[in-house]
């Protein structure tokens, strides 16, 4: 099913089976949301809500009779073993123990905020005049690059590899009442995060936020209830000036992107259109491409980039659709792209990715100096483990940009010790 099909001869006609559904798929992820989630501005309790989101769309399926009793079946025992050895083998490490007091290499510190505000800026900058300013482009996604390898691809990724240390350093520069430092930085990551035209935007500046005072300061902050409210209507904002005309035809569309958050399903499912993909790739190099793409040309490794290099979320909107989804495709959780590679013997690689998860969610967030460049690995581990909920490329995606912060944070600690001698 495309949208159109799914919308008007599915959900408008049974909507009240949607509620239903929503109904029971947040109710399975209950115990998370109150054994797990530290806080209203948590990154996981947004990812536990649009996993709910998702989730209830093959539960509505299941209700309306429009998916197999095998596919639904692997759907629910997917998803009942990854929840289950999340929650179990987190519980060692939850909630996390704090050691010792902050760690304040400041001189270094500075040096590597500055150099990751640079790079921030000069690689936004550079990716805007290639492709223009996304909120304004007729699709945000449109690259004239090849961004998943080479040189360009390395340059195109950079930005949101320092993003996130700009951000952080930033919340340390305003705590500690450096207003007119902090100034420059602000006005930057509002702007280009506003340019991004990603809808929300807002919800990295709120999860950097939380990141700088649990893994820096060490206490959760306490939230005013009208930050949430700005929080959730930012989105609208931004659709409206993306292109929509009124605040009712936006206010539809945010309402549509909620739902869309399991358009998979409805591509995947009916009428078992997921079986008809015949795959003669391997699984795991198509799902982990965006971790080692960068660097395919560097090893000569040559390959039918059409073929893999390509999301298993795109290829059923391809299908169901009849046009590739350069617009943004799909997400493509666990779920249904372990079992377009691996059928039931996937099983096996969902529990070992609910482990990976929560180690990196939980285990070892003590392990690191507390300083404000390892608050922000700390955060990163953390983007990582939550990614795997809602798609498997997304996840390897988040640890190629662990990696490359990790490598210029390294290269400048290296640059600095031994120019200082």
């Amino acid at each position: 099913m495309d949208a159109y099909s799914f919308l008007e001869q599915l959900f408008f006609p049974n909507i009240r089976l949607y509620f239903v559904a929503l109904f029971v798929s947040q109710l399975f992820l209950l115990p998370l949301y109150l054994k797990r989630v530290r806080s209203v501005i948590d990154p996981l309790l947004l990812s536990l809500f649009f996993v709910g989101l998702a989730n209830a769309i093959p539960v509505f399926l299941l209700l309306t009779k429009n998916v197999s009793t095998e596919l639904f079946s692997f759907f629910a025992c997917s998803q009942i073993l990854f929840w289950t050895v999340f929650y179990m083998s987190s519980a060692k490490s939850f909630p996390i123990k704090k050691k010792g007091g902050k760690v304040a290499y400041r001189r270094f510190d500075d040096l590597f905020f500055k150099v990751c505000l640079a790079l921030y800026v000069l690689t936004t900058l550079y990716s805007y005049a290639i492709n223009g300013i996304p909120l304004f482009n007729e699709n945000r996604f449109a690259q004239n690059i090849d961004n998943s390898s080479g040189i360009l691809g390395l340059l195109g990724r950079l930005s949101s590899s320092v993003s996130l240390m700009v951000l952080i350093y930033t919340i340390y520069l305003f705590k500690n009442k450096q207003y007119k430092k902090s100034l420059l930085p602000i006005g930057v990551i509002l702007i280009f995060s506003f340019f991004s035209g990603a809808k929300g935007f807002i919800l990295n500046i709120v999860s950097a936020v939380f990141f700088y005072f649990l893994y820096y300061e060490n206490y959760i902050p306490k939230i005013k209830k009208i930050y949430i409210v700005m929080g959730i209507f930012t989105p609208l904002l931004t659709i409206i000036i993306g292109g929509l005309s009124d605040l009712g035809s936006a206010f539809n569309y945010f309402i549509y992107r909620l739902l869309a958050g399991g358009d998979i399903y409805w591509n995947a499912y009916p009428n078992d259109i997921i079986n008809s993909l015949d795959y003669n790739r391997s699984g795991l190099l198509n799902m982990s491409y965006m971790l080692w793409g960068p660097f395919r040309h560097l090893f000569g490794l040559e390959f039918d980039e059409a073929q893999m290099m390509t999301t298993v979320g795109a290829d059923l909107f391809e299908i169901t659709t009849g046009f590739y989804p350069s617009g943004g495709a799909p997400n493509s959780p666990f779920t249904v792209t372990f079992w377009a590679y691996y059928g039931w013997y996937s099983l096996i690689g969902v529990a070992i990715l609910a482990l990976g998860s929560s180690s990196l969610c939980y285990h070892g967030q003590n392990s690191m100096p507390n300083t404000l460049p390892n608050t922000c690995f700390k955060a990163f581990l953390f983007r990582c483990g939550t990614s795997a909920f809602l798609d498997i490329y997304l996840f390897f995606n988040n640890l190629f940009s662990l990696f490359l912060f990790y490598c210029i944070y390294k290269s400048l600690k290296f640059l600095s010790v031994n120019l200082s001698k």
